[in-house]
């Protein structure tokens, strides 16, 4: 028999050593606190998120599948060993899947926990797994998160941008097949996309990303020079109400921090407040990439959540990603799942209440006098039907929602320094 788990691992930082407490988010006893465990040594997250970037991911350019998967396994293994306890990793391997949720410094934000390698494999194949930073920011306001179902797709349709340009176009024609609402958004400016994306219920952007030679912050290249940077990003959240989920399918569009100080895209829309965000940690493959999306949503579309998406992803590793699905990140908690739209038959329930209410008054109200007589039967039936009224105060409570996301892990807001006070890198 199969053994699932549902644990949230709190990062403990201290002076001399590293320490995770662990909750058991099924059972809840003693507010699901099993205990405080030690790392055996203290690990600067600086040198070995650098070690991350220096034995990996100079080693995926231009290298062979098998020798990438190589060195993945084996900085995991070796990062796994040197920040998880024997008894957190023990643990891991008994479980056969599950979700685990990561709470973090701010420090720690940009670990890609999901490459962490155990005898049985990555965290990110084994788990439905989410990131959530605890920065010691007081949040803002809390967000409400649009119900509509809409997804708003964001791209950049430049010539030399081919590939971007067929993953819009073939992710809306997946979203319309699943009878969704969709706005293929092409070449917009930044008014636009401050007004537009607070409307939707999901947004997706393919496309390029900086900082680089031309922009000195994070952001979305949006074509025409127009250029979507972490502050227009922050903008947004001056909304009371946001997408739930925003994909930034773009090269480090995953990162909370692409420099110490300078904010990254997934930094910025947490910030922002939204609930999910979901990017890579390093470059990628325009082709890859744009397979890894059309995978992701078939997922979501069939009322997955985004970390069940992404481990499924990750898992069946569809035909043409390579190695791509293990380099995406979600920032939030694995068990949210996209808040129910209203559907037709939410409308239609009260209108069937209202009938059967009708329907029972007037059996009531029937009078039923029988006469037998000569071996016959026969039935004579009066109806003292009332008048019945169905009021719209029937229909109130359907539009009434539950706020969507889980109460007790509302995101962090994250500082964003001043755009100048880091170069490009």
């Amino acid at each position: 028999m199969k053994r699932h788990c549902s644990l949230r691992l709190d990062l403990l930082p201290g002076e001399s050593d590293l320490s995770w407490q662990v909750f058991d988010r099924l059972s809840g006893a003693n507010g699901g606190i099993i205990r405080t465990i030690s790392a055996s040594t203290t690990i600067s997250p600086e040198k070995i998120i650098e070690s991350f970037t220096t034995s990996v991911i100079k080693t995926c350019n231009g290298a062979h599948q098998q020798t990438i998967q190589a060195a993945l396994r084996a900085w995991g293994s070796t990062a796994c060993k040197e920040i998880l306890p024997d008894e957190i990793r023990r643990k891991l391997t008994a479980f056969d899947g599950g979700d685990v949720l990561f709470m973090v410094p701010l420090e720690w934000a940009d670990f890609p926990f999901e490459i962490l390698h155990i005898p049985t494999g990555f965290l990110g194949q084994r788990f439905q797994i989410g990131t959530i930073i605890n920065s010691g920011v007081p949040q803002g306001p809390e967000k409400h998160f649009n119900q509509a179902g809409d997804l708003m797709i964001i791209t950049d349709f430049s010539e030399n941008l081919q590939s971007v340009c067929s993953e819009g176009a073939s992710l809306k024609s997946a979203a319309v097949n699943r009878k969704r609402q969709v706005r293929l958004v092409m070449q917009a400016d930044n008014q636009k996309l401050a007004a537009e994306i607070p409307l939707a219920s999901m947004v997706h952007f393919a496309g390029h990303s900086g900082p680089d030679q031309e922009f000195a912050t994070a952001g979305w290249r949006l074509g025409q020079g127009n250029y979507f940077d972490t502050n227009a990003i922050l903008g947004t959240g001056t909304s009371p109400v946001l997408p739930w989920l925003v994909f930034s399918n773009s090269c480090d569009g995953g990162r909370i921090m692409v420099n110490p100080g300078l904010s990254g895209i997934a930094g910025a829309f947490l910030s922002a407040g939204v609930q999910q965000v979901v990017g890579p940690f390093c470059k990628l493959n325009d082709v890859q990439a744009k397979r890894c999306t059309i995978g992701f949503y078939s997922w979501i579309f069939r009322g997955k959540s985004a970390a069940q998406a992404l481990m499924l992803l990750r898992r069946k590793s569809p035909e043409g990603t390579g190695l791509t699905p293990l380099f995406y990140r979600l920032f939030g908690d694995p068990r949210f799942t996209e808040p129910a739209k209203k559907t037709p038959w939410r409308r239609v329930i009260p209108v069937i209440a209202g009938m059967l209410i009708v329907l029972s008054l007037l059996m009531i109200g029937i009078v039923i006098g029988i006469r037998v007589g000569g071996g016959v039967v026969s039935f004579n039936i009066n109806l003292y039907a009332p008048t019945v009224n169905v009021l719209g105060s029937t229909h109130r409570n359907i539009d009434k929602q539950p706020k969507a996301g889980p109460d007790d892990n509302r995101l962090p807001q994250i500082p964003v320094p001043p755009a100048d006070s880091m170069k490009s890198h």
